[in-house]
């Protein structure tokens, strides 16, 4: 009996992981913190401060949009849609 209930507990967690995982809100925060993470350790001298996600639904990616210290705004796209932790596009790999 306590094998089942053990069984049990175990499709009901991984069947809340998934639907977890499905959720916009889950998706949004991943790709806000592995950005974050991205722009710190590549551009650790500049000052960026967040300022919006928005989900892309034609090419499956989340654009991410930061400010520097002069105003300026740069959107990285983060991928996979249902875990977006890879940065698909930097616009600063050649500009700064």
């Amino acid at each position: 009996m306590r094998y089942k209930s053990i069984i049990l507990f175990i499709i009901v967690i991984m069947t809340l992981l998934i639907l977890l995982v499905n959720s916009s809100l889950f998706q949004e925060n991943a790709a806000k913190a592995a950005s974050h993470y991205y722009v710190r350790s590549h551009y650790a001298s500049s000052e960026f401060t967040f300022l919006k996600i928005v989900y892309d639904a034609d090419n499956s990616n989340y654009t991410v949009t930061y400010r520097d210290k002069t105003e300026q705004q740069f959107s990285f796209t983060m991928a996979p849609r249902y875990f977006p932790v890879f940065v698909r596009y930097d616009p600063l790999v050649n500009h700064l």
